[in-house]
């Protein structure tokens, strides 16, 4: 790129360069062309021929309508051509050439709908590797050329897609460029082929070949193991009671314990749940729920929760007050089936009360996260609560009297005295009598 002033003198070499164009744009005038596509003796439907081609600098593509004539004949007439210049930054030549192999079914759309007479499509191009994106699907490529190819893909089919070789092809006038003089037969009326029958046109058998091309999205495989933490020793969620949970999973972890004592030859355990055992249960069943308590120090920092024997519990500022341990530091439960399960326990320990001595009772112990929320659900939806807080029935009152209801009578016109009785009077010294 050289730089020039506004009035400095061109170069000698860029002034040849520019003489020789303005030559060529008066050869121009001798140039002659038909403009009637549709030959006088055309016969049949007619057909639609692009082709496609690239260079380093440029890329374009050439449509040819071909009509069958009434002497068994072919006539072939270019109707348009588009060339684009290849972009800046440095691009290989399959992307190139599939550039132009995507200009080639934009050029045939814009002649399709044109064309009064719809014709049928062929698109043809040199390179073997275009041809071979244009046969399989787009997922398997890369980027540039998969959104290329599936722009195509989606206009025409890949089976309308044929090779031609380079030396035949036309669009090779358009990407190499043409001086004016050496415009000849083949760029007006397309490749000697399209005048022979279709016997005889260029045929290759483009198959597909699973050998690696840059543009192939590379496999890698990926293995990644995942914890189901949802593994339990049964499914909780068939339990409606607390209790009843904690003595079912205790029974099953005495049966897991009798097993490992079977084996080492120990005595077994029977008889009846003990304390240390349904605590062990309940302990087993909070520490599944609080798996999905995620990142707890940062969701729940407010409560100032710690974690001790493997249990979160509520922080707070009563360690020095005369409550019990568990009030003082309740176990931080999420809300789930398991906090369901804790308020409807505590629900009926305070006799189906309301929603503030439910929480009050279940805060003894636990802290539900949205336990008031979970709380008013519970009373909302419990059944003996529904008939314990049945409105009271209201009795209908009686029609009022005809008197009472006489239009356009005078006030006063009747009037009623409600008396309360029995009336007492006194007459005489301490002496009450009943009216």
């Amino acid at each position: 790129m050289k730089t020039c002033g506004w009035d400095d003198e061109l170069p000698e070499d860029v002034r040849q360069q520019w003489q020789q164009v303005f030559q060529d744009l008066e050869r121009l005038s001798g140039v002659h062309t038909t403009r009637y596509v549709k030959p006088t003796d055309a016969a049949g439907e007619p057909e639609l021929h692009l082709f496609a081609d690239a260079r380093s600098q440029v890329y374009g593509a050439c449509a040819y309508a071909r009509w069958s004539t009434s002497d068994d004949s072919a006539d072939v007439r270019l109707i348009a051509s588009k060339s684009r210049v290849a972009p800046l930054k440095q691009s290989t030549i399959p992307r190139l050439e599939l550039m132009a192999a995507l200009l080639a079914p934009r050029l045939a759309r814009t002649s399709y709908i044109e064309m009064k007479m719809k014709p049928q499509v062929f698109l043809w191009t040199d390179p073997q590797i275009v041809l071979h994106w244009l046969k399989t699907e787009s997922s398997k490529r890369k980027a540039f050329v998969g959104v290329r190819v599936s722009e195509i893909q989606s206009e025409w089919n890949p089976n309308q897609w044929f090779y031609v070789p380079t030396r035949e092809n036309p669009a090779n006038d358009l990407s190499r460029g043409l001086k004016v003089q050496d415009v000849g037969k083949r760029w007006f009326q397309g490749p000697e082929f399209l005048a022979q029958p279709r016997e005889q046109w260029p045929k290759q058998k483009v198959t597909e070949t699973s050998e690696y091309t840059e543009e192939d999205k590379v496999s890698r495989p990926c293995f990644a193991f995942k914890r189901d933490y949802s593994m339990t020793l049964m499914n909780g969620e068939r339990y409606s009671s607390w209790p009843r949970l904690a003595r079912v999973t205790a029974y099953c972890l005495r049966f897991i314990q009798n097993l490992k004592r079977r084996f080492d030859d120990q005595d077994l355990l029977d008889g009846s749940l003990s304390p240390e055992e349904i605590t062990s249960a309940e302990m087993y069943w909070i520490k599944q729920a609080q798996k999905d308590l995620g990142d707890w120090t940062e969701t729940c920092a407010d409560l100032s929760p710690f974690k001790k024997d493997n249990i979160v519990h509520v922080g707070g500022r009563l360690r020095k007050s005369a409550l019990s341990y568990d009030e003082v530091h309740p176990i931080l439960i999420p809300s789930g089936h398991v906090a369901m399960l804790i308020l409807r326990e505590a629900h009926e320990k305070v006799y189906h009360a309301g929603i503030e001595q439910t929480l009050s009772q279940s805060k003894l112990r636990f802290w539900i996260i949205r336990g008031r929320n979970a709380t008013k659900k519970l009373v909302r939806n419990c059944v003996i609560c529904m008939k314990l807080r049945q409105p009271a029935h209201a009795t209908l009152m009686a029609d009022l009297p005809p008197e009472r209801v006489n239009v356009f009578s005078p006030p006063f016109t009747t009037t009623g005295i409600d008396l309360f009785g029995p009336f007492y009077l006194k007459y005489g010294h301490n002496k009450k009598r009943k009216v």
